[in-house]
C-alpha cells in the first residue's frame, strides 16, 4: 500500500518546504524580539516620564526657595 503525501509534497521539493518552515520560525522569532522590544520600550517612555515629572515638582519646589535659580 503506498502512503499518501500531502499536496504541499507533491507540488514543492522537500528542501523548499524545510527553508519554508525555516523562514517561517525565523519570522516568529522575530516578532517574539520585536514584542519584547516594544515592551521595553514602553517601559522607558513612562520611566522617563516620571522622572520628567519628578524634575519638574522638584524645579517647582526649588524655584519658591530660590527664584532666582530656578526660573522656569
Amino acid at each position: 500500500m503506498q502512503k499518501k503525501r500531502k499536496i504541499e509534497e507533491v507540488l514543492y521539493p522537500p528542501e523548499l518546504l524545510e527553508q519554508l518552515k525555516n523562514k517561517d520560525d525565523q519570522i516568529k522569532a522575530l516578532e517574539n524580539e520585536q514584542a519584547k522590544m516594544l515592551a521595553e520600550l514602553a517601559e522607558s517612555r513612562r520611566l522617563m516620564a516620571e522622572k520628567q515629572r519628578l524634575l519638574a515638582e522638584m524645579k517647582q519646589k526649588l524655584g519658591k526657595d530660590f527664584p532666582l535659580d530656578f526660573q522656569l
